[in-house]
């Protein structure tokens, strides 16, 4: 059971229910390995480790492979009145970035591929506030990052800018299971044309074609491990759509539960159309 409380008051919110989450205890996830290096910098009180955890999240940003996207009012946010306020107004999103950087300066996975000859000052510039030394231990501990891995393989492709990055999500895998996948598992592969007939149907591809970016949705398997690399340095498997219970012989398909009033990824073959789809409703 998981130990969230809720803070609902009203009787007919599904959120004053302790399951919304964990489904009355039937879905447990697989407490994620950390390299010791890295758990050091999160738990130690050394000056080098302090000085990460009072940043951690600009360091994360610096290694996320995706964007953070969401729509916020910015009148809580000015500081010059009150207490700094951040409230995001709609659903937050992350975004897939094109795989050649508009303005020549490389960011999110960009970084792990574009120009990687200077990978530690594309990393640090316009950042005062991170340590050189502690970017640098993030980079070698993010080695044996699938998806780092497979991002770094493509960097020698001939036309990269005429490539299209594709994300596979198969909700269905058993989390408890297939909870670290190998670089060749990841979710993500590359194409050579538009035609799906090829691909299986429990693929979602998400085209990434010159000029535009595309989201990862929350339902996705692969969401918190492109987001938060920190959080999920061995790329571990998070919460999905779909995700396996523990015992499906008592577990019942209620219609309050979170999982099942997500649209299915698998009816679509593009962004476009998982996004048509939602905007549907």
């Amino acid at each position: 059971m998981c130990h969230i409380v809720s803070i609902a008051k009203r009787k007919d919110s599904f959120m004053k229910q302790n399951s919304f989450c964990c489904a009355d205890g039937s879905i447990s996830l697989v407490t994620n390995d950390v390299p010791d290096q890295l758990y050091n910098l999160f738990v130690s009180n050394t000056a080098e480790s302090t000085q990460f955890q009072t940043y951690v999240r600009t360091y994360n940003n610096k290694f996320a492979f995706t964007s953070f996207g969401v729509k916020f009012n910015r009148n809580l946010c000015r500081r010059n009145r009150g207490i700094y306020t951040f409230r995001a107004q709609g659903q937050i999103y992350h975004y897939l970035s094109d795989l050649i950087p508009s303005n020549g300066q490389p960011s999110n996975l960009q970084l792990y591929f574009y120009d990687i000859e200077h990978e530690f000052e594309n990393r640090i510039v316009d950042s005062i506030r991170m340590d050189p030394s502690i970017i640098a231990q993030l980079m070698d501990l993010l080695h044996v990052n699938p998806y780092s891995t497979f991002f770094r393989s493509i960097g020698d492709l001939p036309n990269l800018e005429y490539q299209k990055i594709c994300i596979k999500s198969d909700p269905g895998l058993d989390q408890r299971v297939f909870n670290a996948p190998t670089s060749s598992e990841v979710a993500a592969i590359w194409v050579e044309n538009d035609d799906s007939e090829h691909l299986t149907p429990r693929d979602i591809f998400v085209f990434n074609h010159i000029g535009g970016s595309h989201l990862v949705q929350y339902y996705f398997r692969c969401y918190d491990p492109l987001q938060y690399p920190l959080l999920f340095p061995l790329g571990d498997i998070g919460w999905h759509q779909g995700i396996q219970r523990i015992n499906k012989r008592t577990a019942s398909v209620s219609t309050n539960n979170c999982t099942t009033q997500l649209i299915d990824p698998h009816q679509s073959t593009s962004a476009e159309e998982l996004l048509r789809r939602e905007q549907q409703g």
